[in-house]
């Protein structure tokens, strides 16, 4: 496990958009989709993170966390994929997530599926994603990023 410390939500920002740009420059094979699942507490910086993280893979369209619609579509361009944003937090039940067409976003090689409060359907998230924990430190606006 490798952790950094943030110390301010623009650090935190740019941790996000360092992880897009190498996500952008990595060549994969893969045949389903990249995953990204996000666990922390609320307030723990998981949308400024992901911020950070979409402006890496050069979304330029404003984020914001689709708390109430559960997920939101993005175009992809550096790859002509999506980017489906998804937001956990509101279901009820972990199987809520499989209605939603989940098994069949994860099975686009060219997609990248970002998920904050992914602990609340981890059982339906594949191997081979990356984990990510976001904790308060001992300082205000002080976080802990670790790369599960």
């Amino acid at each position: 496990m490798q952790s950094i410390v943030s110390n301010s939500p623009y650090q935190t920002k740019t941790i996000g958009i360092f992880l897009g740009e190498e996500i952008k420059k990595t060549k994969t094979s893969q045949n389903k989709a990249l995953i990204i699942a996000l666990i922390g507490d609320l307030g723990a910086g998981k949308t400024v993170f992901i911020k950070g993280l979409m402006q890496g893979l050069g979304i330029k369209k404003k984020i914001v966390s689709p708390t109430f619609i559960i997920f939101r579509r993005l175009n992809n361009a550096y790859n002509r994929g999506a980017i489906y944003h998804i937001d956990a937090y509101r279901l009820k039940k972990e199987k809520d997530i499989l209605s939603l067409g989940f098994k069949q976003i994860l099975a686009g090689p060219k997609n990248i599926v970002i998920i904050e409060w992914a602990e609340r359907i981890k059982k339906s998230v594949p191997s081979g994603a990356i984990w990510i924990k976001l904790e308060y430190g001992q300082k205000n606006n002080q976080r802990i990023i670790s790369f599960l």
